[in-house]
């Protein structure tokens, strides 16, 4: 499983290259890709109640005007993770670039996100986030997770409970140079986990399409995700859209809000206790 896992992650990436380069090739078709970003990569994670597995993902992330007077517009996206049991989301929202918030510009963006776990739980959170740019370079960010659902399952002979991950984020956005962004951030994981959580999301621009990128997250419970790869921008515009990018880049920039850069502990695994009724009589 983890030997296919790599190979399809190598075969993937080669396409997505491919294809990137033919669009930054064509310019005169790289409006219909506007706003279609790709990313691709592999890493390590250990997220709470799981084991310490490999992983290779695949993402979709698609944003388009719904009311180009206000900059109001949607996305949506999906992605897939393998590691020892494959597991995939999608999501869809809404967001509003440019907003002005005294002298500032601000951003907002409200996803609905549903993911079907390794262990096949059916999960659904929302992902709010709030920035305000602070200079050309800096801006800040409130983000999150919150769970609507949980569901039980079973692994063997053992019932468990999955659920989402609670949680709130703090972000700090800086643009280093032209080619080079980072976000770092802190914040809490509420519910059973109740541990403080920081992460810390680079990027760094090949060329107008390819992006490099790498995300790594820990709390103070021991769980982590940690991951490199490559996010391209189809539409051959200089964007990265695994960052919040709450500085727009021009009015017809409907670049989508990251599926889960950061934060990205989404789901929590939890042994469930069976009730043994006492005997009759």
């Amino acid at each position: 499983m983890k030997r296919g896992m790599v190979v399809f992650c190598i075969v993937l990436l080669g396409a997505c290259m491919a294809f990137a380069q033919e669009e930054a090739a064509a310019p005169e078709s790289a409006g219909s890709a506007e706003n279609l970003f790709v990313e691709v990569g592999g890493g390590w994670m250990l997220p709470e109640g799981e084991d310490s597995t490999g992983l290779c993902y695949a993402g979709i992330n698609y944003g388009f005007a719904l009311v180009d007077e206000i900059r109001l517009g949607a996305q949506v996206g999906g992605k897939v993770t393998l590691h020892d049991d494959p597991d995939w989301l999608a999501s869809a929202g809404l967001f509003q670039r440019e907003v002005q918030v005294g002298s500032s510009k601000a951003a907002w963006a409200i996803q609905g996100i549903y993911q079907n776990t390794s262990r096949k739980a059916d999960l659904i959170s929302i992902k709010p986030t709030f920035g305000i740019e602070l200079d050309e370079q800096d801006y800040l960010a409130v983000t999150g997770i919150w769970g609507l659902t949980e569901e039980h399952v079973k692994r063997g002979a053992n019932a468990l409970t999955q659920e989402p991950v609670d949680l709130a984020m703090l972000v700090w956005g800086t643009k280093w140079a032209d080619n080079f962004k980072t976000e770092i951030g802190a914040g809490y994981e509420f519910k059973d986990i109740d541990a403080i959580v920081v992460g810390v999301h680079a990027g760094y621009k090949i060329d107008e399409t390819v992006s490099l990128i790498v995300t790594g997250a820990m709390d103070l419970d021991d769980n982590y995700y940690a991951a490199a790869g490559v996010n391209l921008d189809l539409g051959a515009t200089g964007r990265n859209a695994s960052f919040n990018n709450i500085q727009s880049t021009g009015p017809s920039d409907y670049t989508p809000f990251p599926l889960g850069s950061l934060p990205v502990i989404f789901y929590e695994t939890q042994e469930t206790e069976e009730v043994v009724c006492p005997p009759m009589g």
